[in-house]
């Protein structure tokens, strides 16, 4: 923190020479300032910045706090006879207005005092033993450090060794009142606080709290005490106790809530975190506190200690939490994240629900049926993430141990079918059951393609068998009811798949585009048909090539198919144009692009437009109106499929549009941050919004009037479409819920995500991440005991000897 009002934050990463800094005010980036890599420490007056390189641990180096000008650096390890050879550590850096106090450990420790405005070592003292702490007292006149278990304070101005004192164990921290009258001593061998009264450096009167009665099976990890000292935060790993120095009692016991789960694997990580409380703290007005705990902010309030609030940052651990001395706000900073939150106290007190994030770039989102809830998807990632799309929260997030491919949901949103990057042995797809929050399906070692059901409470499966180009291609259909899974496998197999596959209206009928070989010289498929699989009639096939509608159509090669949106007997097939006669080259005489209207059970054409797209249309940004009488190209040129000619242009030069809304009434546009829609009949723009981050992608509900969108940043927001020339804006607001939680309304426990040891919870099956064992498994797999075999006689093995032994898990 900088400014005499606390107003700006700095912040840089160790590997980077720039410090950024931040307008708490208002939110903006103000501008970097220069100085050197490593660990960043600020004077309290915010006049200088103190480095210490984290990679050598040798140089620390002094800079001007506004300018970032290079003023000095210091080097105690040239000043100190250690092997350098030997490992060793510089840390425990305490920093004032004028000193810098450090150790530094190998076998022994030593304590460097340093000027900061000379950029000089006043004195390096050799401690008997290996230190934990150093810190300068609140009046900038002592500093008190450790050898082994006994506590040391020197008087940082006359550089004479004031005292020592025994403490029976090694301390791990030391915090001081601010007249630096009392300090608090804690270990992680006992579970007990040592509370010291000085004067002038000298001990006057010491006495121990103990804390076994309160944290039991638990460990005190840090001790803060009060703006007005009258209470002291005692943090373990799952429990927080405020002590009452005036009183000398505990008079609160805040522990872990019941929703969070023990553990977590993070997405995009192979590391499982153990989820204890990272940080707690007072209030500036001491009314409060204010704990952090995976990705949440807990608010207790002082008095009465009843829990008033909490706030739920993006998907990660929360490992920094700060609480600006001069401002109503509270900050935190999540491991690994290059994201820092900003958070209103007095908005977090009213319980203001926030919209959840992913961790990364949204890709794709697919939604129930009823519109109530969303899969999301993000960007190279292994994670999917299940949003309640009327409060706009994280209801879970599925982890996996590799990225997710493809994925399928069923209509109401119980079942998931994902697709992973083979990674493991037989789990390249794996089927989750969402009520029990348990995977009941785990098989296959190839990536493929997944498509949902509109109606059915069934997701199908279209995947090869083995790792290999021209491997064929299986169809399965797994169809649920509570945690069975009903597996009918279609006997016809393809050679190719073309496209991801989709089912038409009321899941009538499964669409395939595939073809028979593949020319490797043209890179080519060769001669791609539709293969039309019926769901009603135990997959029943019928496939169509382009010598099938030949007869209908001047038709040189199928191209694309989509799915007719208000017929479940159709298709809409797009396809070229030859003027040299019929070839497997596309390079060779194309003339257009044109498209027609199959009757998938009839075969029939019903309608045929072969001179309507030129030849650079790009296929995969087509819009088609649910009504056909029009589709829309990228650049938002308006064709009649009708007539087959062009009608009008919307939004010249603009982007492509996204997605057709409103019953084919109006396009959706974005770009950059900004999502705008414009009506088709005349053009003109229906509404715009800023986002406050910049559109990944967008997906339109069922109900044709929802938009939800996805940010970079992994933010998902969804908006409702009104069209005051047409729509009654008050009848459509009325059925819009409400993200305001009712007072009166007991609030719900947060979704639980993973293992959580608490009756009102569901039992899980699975560990922290859909296959990686937990750490009961692995400690069980460790006892399993080698069995004693004969190693088989071989002439070729001649690097064995008698002592070579073989040994099998059972």
């Amino acid at each position: 923190m900088a400014g005499e009002d606390c107003r700006y934050l700095l912040a840089k990463k160790q590997s980077s020479p720039f410090i950024k800094v931040f307008d708490l005010a208002t939110g903006e980036y103000k501008h970097d300032i220069f100085a050197s890599v490593g660990e960043l420490y600020i004077t309290p007056d915010g006049k200088h910045l103190v480095l210490l390189d984290h990679i050598t641990e040798k140089a620390i180096k002094i800079h001007n706090g506004d300018t970032g000008e290079f003023l000095g650096q210091l080097i105690p390890i040239n000043q100190i006879e250690v092997n350098l050879n030997e490992k060793y550590h510089m840390g425990n850096i305490s920093v004032s207005n004028q000193f810098i106090c450090l150790t530094i450990t190998s076998e022994i420790s030593f304590l460097c005092i340093a000027s900061v405005s000379e950029g000089k070592i006043f004195e390096i003292v050799e401690l008997d033993g290996k230190s934990s702490i150093c810190k300068i007292t609140p009046d900038q006149r002592y500093v008190f450090t450790n050898s082994a278990e006994n506590l040391i304070s020197y008087d940082l101005y006359t550089l004479e060794h004031v005292c020592t004192i025994h403490l029976t164990y090694r301390p791990i921290s030391i915090v001081f009142s601010k007249t630096g009258d009392r300090a608090l001593v804690t270990n992680k061998a006992q579970n007990r606080v040592t509370i010291i009264h000085l004067k002038e450096g000298y001990i006057d009167l010491q006495f121990t709290i103990s804390m076994d009665d309160y944290l039991v099976s638990d460990r005190v990890v840090d001790v803060v005490l009060s703006h007005n000292e009258q209470h002291a935060i005692i943090r373990g790993y799952n429990s927080i106790i405020i002590y009452s120095m005036r009183q000398e009692k505990f008079i609160h016991r805040f522990r872990r809530p019941s929703d969070i789960p023990k553990d977590f694997r993070l997405p995009k990580s192979d590391r499982v975190h153990d989820l204890v409380f990272t940080n707690a703290l007072f209030s500036t007005d001491d009314k409060f506190i204010i704990a952090s705990i995976f990705r949440h902010v807990y608010i207790w309030e002082l008095s009465t200690g009843d829990q008033i609030a909490s706030i739920q940052a993006p998907v990660g651990v929360i490992t920094t939490l700060i609480l600006p001395t001069e401002r109503r706000q509270i900050i935190t900073h999540q491991e690994g994240s290059d994201m820092i939150q900003t958070w209103n106290l007095d908005d977090a007190i009213k319980q203001v629900e926030m919209l959840d994030k992913l961790t990364g770039e949204v890709e794709e989102v697919q939604v129930t049926a009823d519109n109530l809830t969303a899969f999301v998807r993000s960007k190279d990632s292994d994670e999917i993430g299940v949003i309640d799309m009327c409060t706009g929260q994280l209801l879970d997030l599925l982890t996996h141990e590799s990225k997710v491919q493809d994925y399928a949901i069923s209509p109401n949103g119980a079942y998931v079918l994902v697709s992973l990057k083979p990674k493991k042995l037989d789990s390249a797809t794996k089927i989750w059951h969402l009520e029990d929050r348990k995977l009941i399906l785990e098989f296959g070692n190839v990536s493929g393609h997944t498509v949902s059901m509109l109606k059915q409470n069934s997701v199908i499966h279209v995947c090869q068998k083995d790792l290999n180009f021209k491997a064929p291609y299986y169809i399965t259909l797994y169809k649920f009811e509570g945690s069975r899974v009903d597996e009918i496998q279609c006997n016809f197999i393809l050679n190719f798949v073309l496209a991801k596959p989709f089912v038409t209206q009321d899941d009538c009928y499964l669409i395939v585009l595939t073809a028979n070989e593949y020319d490797e010289h043209k890179a080519l498929y060769i001669q791609p048909a539709i293969c039309v699989f019926s769901l009603d009639d135990n997959f029943s096939v019928t496939s169509y090539t382009a010598n099938d509608l030949r007869s209908f159509v001047n038709l040189n090669r199928i191209l694309e198919v989509q799915p007719y949106p208000n017929n479940p007997y159709a298709v809409i097939v797009i396809f070229n144009t030859s003027t040299n006669g019929y070839t497997i080259d596309d390079s060779i005489g194309i003339s257009s692009i044109g498209f027609l209207v199959l009757d998938v059970c009839s075969g029939a054409v019903h309608h045929v437009c072969d001179n309507f797209f030129s030849p650079n249309t790009k296929l995969g940004n087509i819009l088609i109106s649910k009504d056909l009488k029009y589709c829309v190209d990228d650049e938002s040129n308006i064709l009649d499929m009708n007539s087959g000619f062009f009608v009008k242009q919307l939004n010249k030069n603009g982007p492509k549009p996204r997605l057709i809304a409103l019953e084919s009434k109006a396009l959706v546009y974005y770009q950059g941050q900004y999502l705008y829609v414009i009506r088709i009949e005349d053009g003109m723009e229906v509404g715009r919004v800023d986002v406050h981050g910049t559109i990944s992608c967008v997906q339109v509900c069922h109900d044709d009037r929802t938009i939800i969108v996805g940010c970079i940043d992994g933010a998902i927001l969804s908006y409702v479409l009104i069209d005051i020339k047409y729509d009654n804006a008050q009848v459509i607001l009325k059925q819009i819920p409400s993200r305001q939680v009712p007072e009166n309304e007991e609030r719900p426990m947060s979704r639980t995500w993973d293992k959580v040891e608490c009756n009102s919870c569901p039992p899980y099956s699975r560990p922290t991440s859909a296959i990686s064992l937990s750490k009961l498994d692995k400690e069980t797999l460790r006892k399993v005991k080698p069995v004693s075999r004969m190693r088989p006689k071989s002439e070729t093995l001649l690097y064995m000897n008698t002592r070579s032994k073989t040994c099998c898990i059972q």
